[in-house]
């Protein structure tokens, strides 16, 4: 009788997972990461000061000020008066003053970064639009200034952001605990304050990872429509150029996917197979789909870099290394995104005290996740299907993106430019499912999640330290 009722337990247990797993109750994932999402952002944002984020946040205050005038920035195009006033008179984040000029006028641009010349001139409008249109929204009922309401942008992207890859591990069988812990994780890690707390152009970056790799694995499933990733490919390129690893890694996993399920079919020798095969939910859309994607996107962004050449009113800001690129320099990319990419500024968040754990901690704790995740799962070769596709194509794509782009912003600059790990943010959303998928035993599930929660907590509760000091 006991060992009747056990049994009954246990087959209730299993059901109660699987329906957690796939079916309608996963939801509860969806609620659980936007409200911390949420929460998370809003409690950071409001506990900012008006120094500007290192990360580029002056040149986008910049352009965020021109676009009603005159859409967007110009090659060589001086920063506008508000923007020098608001560094002069604030500083960066963590770095403090380092220009002491408040309300001097006239302004000397020799002394500001680039000589105060901008350098944001790559970016079309499409981010910038919808950056400022909620920007002034929000300024109109809270009477913030424009930067500051601005930064709560950041909060719509979070949100929209962990929703994405919280439907990317649902779609790769990512039990819910562990869907939970590494999204808590991605949300409490120093990239995400940085990326969504401020004005930053790497917002977007992992939900375009997310929707693309998301996208093509329901086509490859015939669950959706890969034509879809033309128009998502070709608004990712007019973001921002370095999207273009999403695009990499969807086509790299892509034709993986096609010839592991494809290759032997007899169903080719049928007549009228291929057009029919190109069809959006055909196997030859996942091909198709992704490649001229690919090719628009690319070809988007080429006609963009023709507008701001024709458009230039100065010369190109040096932001290289004043050299060329050597092998060593390409070999040194290798490890662009991992294991760094999780703790992206996190020497930042340190000296603001931002940190509810020592940098010297965070980085490498953070860092290791990281590389266990992405670089354990396939040693350990656990995994089979498509999980075992996912996992390889993220390691390849993790490796080879760094030394590519790192060319590529060569090839456009003139001169090396050695990448930062924010760069890689494509990738986040295959990361954070490998560690997920490393983390598949119950045991581990449960370290993962204390360790998220402890994370994420710890975080919070400093976030509202600052706010209320502030």
């Amino acid at each position: 009788m006991s060992g009747d009722i056990t049994g009954r337990v246990r087959t209730w247990r299993s059901s109660v997972g699987e329906r957690l797993l796939v079916g309608d109750r996963y939801r509860f994932v969806y609620v659980v990461v936007a409200v911390a999402a949420a929460v998370m952002a809003l409690s950071l944002t409001a506990g900012h000061s008006a120094a500007l984020s290192p990360f580029d946040e002056w040149m986008y205050f910049d352009y965020l000020v021109k676009f009603p005038t005159q859409g967007y920035v110009h090659l060589g195009e001086p920063v506008g008066d508000v923007a020098m006033n608001w560094l002069a008179c604030n500083g960066f984040q963590a770095f403090g003053n380092t220009v002491n000029a408040c309300n001097v006028t006239p302004i000397d641009p020799a002394i500001f970064p680039f000589a105060g010349i901008q350098s944001a001139q790559l970016y079309t409008p499409v981010f910038f639009a919808p950056t400022w249109a909620v920007g002034t929204a929000v300024q109109a009922v809270t009477g913030l200034s424009l930067l500051e309401a601005a930064r709560y942008t950041g909060t719509l992207w979070l949100i929209g952001t962990v929703i994405a890859v919280a439907a990317v591990l649902r779609q790769f069988r990512v039990p819910a605990s562990a869907a939970i812990a590494v999204v808590l994780i991605f949300i409490a890690s120093p990239f995400a304050y940085w990326t969504y707390t401020f004005v930053s152009t790497d917002a977007p970056g992992v939900l375009i990872g997310a929707l693309s790799i998301l996208l093509i694995e329901r086509a490859a499933r015939g669950r959706s429509n890969a034509w879809w990733l033309v128009g998502l490919f070709t608004l990712a390129m007019l973001i921002k150029a370095v999207n273009i690893i999403a695009i990499g890694l969807v086509v790299l996993y892509a034709v993986t996917r096609f010839i592991m399920r494809y290759r032997d079919r007899v169903v080719w020798r049928r007549p009228g197979a291929w057009l029919s095969a190109l069809r959006g939910r055909g196997p030859l859309a996942m091909l198709a789909g992704p490649l001229v994607g690919a090719v628009l996107g690319v070809a988007a962004q080429l006609a963009w870099l023709r507008v701001v050449a024709s458009s230039a009113v100065g010369a190109q800001v040096d932001m290289g290394q004043g050299r060329p690129m050597t092998s060593i320099d390409v070999i040194g990319q290798l490890w662009s995104f991992i294991p760094g990419i999780f703790a992206t500024g996190s020497f930042e968040m340190a000296a603001v005290s931002r940190l509810y754990l020592p940098e010297p901690v965070l980085a490498p704790m953070l860092g290791w996740l990281c590389l266990a995740g992405v670089v354990g799962v396939v040693w350990l070769g656990r995994l089979r299907g498509v999980q075992r596709l996912v996992t390889g194509v993220t390691l390849v794509a993790a490796l080879v993106a760094g030394p590519a782009l790192a060319v590529m912003f060569t090839i456009s600059v003139g001169e090396y430019v050695d990448l930062g790990a924010r760069y890689g943010a494509n990738l986040l959303p295959v990361i954070l499912l490998s560690v997920a998928l490393l983390c598949s035993g119950r045991t581990q599930r449960r370290v993962l999640l204390g360790f998220a929660t402890a994370l994420f907590s710890l975080s919070l509760v400093a976030s509202w330290i600052v706010l209320v000091a502030s």
